[in-house]
């Protein structure tokens, strides 16, 4: 991956550059690293960028930094630009697989930080560069985020037939590709479902697919869609009075966000169970 970067700043290739440039954010996002690895890959980019000026990749590389801004995780930059500033780079670069980036993952953090109705419109804007990306790996990071934010946007309420299509759309496709490789679209596949199962009132079965998300997810050490299960099972318990269970996902939760390195989303759960986390921190239990 970084020999083809090179090759393609080399050759003045922008579009490849920029494709492989963008092929390692994806391969980090999409496998669920931490968001300080992520960092660690696109400052070394940067540094080639800067190099040759190559205004086009760089702009890609500044929508993945605008995720590690959203979420908190630590960065190498001293500064990273404004999120207008930033948009700025890839309309003028008419960087159209950037800009599914920018908006596919600022749904992803707004859908973590909890403000779902922003979510969903940044999803949905994602959706009109899916015809930049043709079998691209981040299409599996849209096709999981898509239904997930879909299904917290109607909770307990008739969907629309839109919202429907596109959930179950979404589920035939990960359903496709889980027939290939089982392992890395399983763990997607049972979230989405654990999640309609918990808004159906199945909570037993809802907790069976959120425990066999975390094992999954664990083994092919995708710590978002971890954390995301931990969280959502704990909160499911203890809406239904199971205090205990529930403390003790949302401790993982904790810890597994903590490993991601989503700073911000650690603010949010003390402040939403302070409780749970009087100390500023979580301790396995």
């Amino acid at each position: 991956m970084d020999e083809g970067l090179i090759s393609g700043l080399q050759s003045g290739e922008l579009q490849f550059a920029g494709y492989n440039i963008s092929g390692m954010g994806q391969t980090i996002t999409t496998a669920g690293n931490s968001l300080a690895q992520l960092d660690q890959k696109l400052y070394q980019g940067l540094q080639i960028v800067e190099k040759t000026k190559n205004q086009f990749v760089k702009s890609t590389i500044l929508a993945f930094y605008q995720m590690i801004k959203d979420l908190g995780g630590s960065s190498s930059l001293e500064t990273i630009d404004s999120e207008s500033v930033i948009y700025s780079h890839l309309e003028k670069e008419q960087n159209y697989f950037g800009r599914f980036y920018f908006f596919l993952y600022k749904g992803f953090s707004s859908y973590l930080l909890g403000d779902i109705p922003f979510a969903y419109e940044q999803v949905s804007i994602a959706k009109n560069y899916l015809s930049a990306l043709p079998g691209s790996t981040v299409l599996a990071d849209y096709y999981t985020y898509l239904p997930l934010i879909a299904l917290e946007l109607v909770s307990g309420k008739t969907p629309s037939e839109e919202i429907t299509a596109e959930i179950d759309e979404s589920l035939a496709i990960l359903e496709k590709w889980n027939a290939s490789i089982p392992e890395n679209f399983q763990f997607r596949i049972d979230l989405i479902r654990a999640t309609q199962l918990e808004q159906k009132g199945h909570l037993l079965e809802a907790l069976d697919l959120y425990d066999s998300v975390i094992s999954l997810a664990s083994k092919q050490e995708m710590l978002p869609l971890k954390a995301i299960a931990f969280e959502k099972a704990g909160k499911m318990m203890l809406n239904n009075q199971k205090i205990r269970i529930g403390e003790i996902y949302l401790k993982d939760a904790y810890l597994a966000y903590l490993e991601y390195g989503a700073s911000k989303k650690l603010d949010q759960l003390q402040q939403d169970f302070p409780t749970i986390f009087q100390s500023g921190k979580a301790e396995k239990p």
